[in-house]
This record gives structure tokens, sequence and C-alpha cells, in this order.
């Protein structure tokens, strides 16, 4: 009976050695909703440690300034992506994604529509007035009616152990698929 009792410790220790990582695609999956829906932490499990420190900028930046949270959260919002493709060498991995976000048009309205909000005010050296007036200009902006464009993009993770992470370039690249 002991032996039998050793024997089966040793190969449930061997099978959960040999249970697989989650996938490249279930990362970046994951970590695209994330951003979506603004849950930074959750995003910062799946991202190697400069990722986590860009997430952590980008966290300051929503909650230093409520025009800014309006506008980060309109266009992370607005994003749609679909899984293309996943290649695995080795240590680490590529995920293709075709992401939809606005146009460079939708993106030069959309600007001035900030913009002119900004300068609606009385007084353009009170931060605070300009930015509620910039959040009352993105809360009546139907960005649903703004022209969108799809692209490909290509994001790179590198293993960590078992799990996969993505690397310090995701967000340059999403925001320069985003924002063109």
């Amino acid at each position: 009976m002991k032996k039998i009792l050793i024997l089966l410790v040793a190969l449930l220790l061997v099978g959960c050695n040999l249970v697989e990582s989650t996938a490249p695609t279930d990362i970046a999956s994951s970590f695209l909703d994330s951003l979506k829906s603004m849950d930074f932490e959750k995003a910062k499990t799946v991202s190697d440690e400069a990722l986590t420190e860009k997430i952590r900028e980008l966290e300051t930046v929503t909650t230093r300034d409520a025009s800014a949270e309006a506008m980060i959260k309109k266009l992370l919002h607005l994003f749609d992506y679909q899984i293309l493709s996943e290649e695995i060498s080795g240590e680490s991995a590529t995920v293709v994604i075709k992401i939809q976000g606005l146009s460079e048009t939708a993106l030069t309205k959309l600007g001035s529509d900030v913009m002119q909000a900004g300068l609606s005010v009385v007084d353009p050296s009170n931060k605070e007035e300009v930015s509620q007036a910039v959040l009352a200009a993105l809360e009546t902006l139907d960005v649903t009616t703004l022209e969108r464009q799809e692209r490909e993009l290509t994001l790179s993770l590198i293993k960590d152990g078992r799990d996969w992470r993505l690397t310090e370039d995701t967000l340059s690249r999403l925001t320069d698929a985003l924002l063109p």
C-alpha cells in the first residue's frame, strides 16, 4: 500500500510538470480584453516587467486627469480585434491580430473636437475648467459614427518559466495601430 501511494504521488508530480502553459493566443486575448475594460491589474499579470511598468504609467495618466481617463476609455472601448495566427519558436512566440480602430480622418476630427472644447473655456489657464470642457465634449461625442479602419498587428511574447508574457513593445505597437 505504501509503495502504491508513493507511486501515485510521483505520478502526480510528473503530471503537474507536464501540464502545458496557457497558449500565447489566450494571453494576447486576456491582455486585450483587460485593456478594453481598463482592468490594468489583470493586464499586468500577462506582461513582462518592462510592459508592466508602461501599464503603470498608463494607469497614472488615467487617474491624474479625468479628461485623459475619458479619452483613453473611449479609445480603448472602441477597438475590436480578431486573432489571426500564432507562432511559437522555443522561448518566444508571436500572435498576429487584426485590429479595428479609428481612421486617421476620425482621429483628426476627434482631436479637433477635443481641442475646440478646451479652447472654448473662459480661462484657458484654468486646468480644471479645460478638463471639464473636454470631458463634456467627449461625453457627447458619438464615437460609433466615426470612420474605422482595420490593421494587422504582431504581438511578441516570451516564455517566463511555464508562462507566456507579452513584451515591452506591446503598448507602443497597439498605440501605433489604434492611433496611426
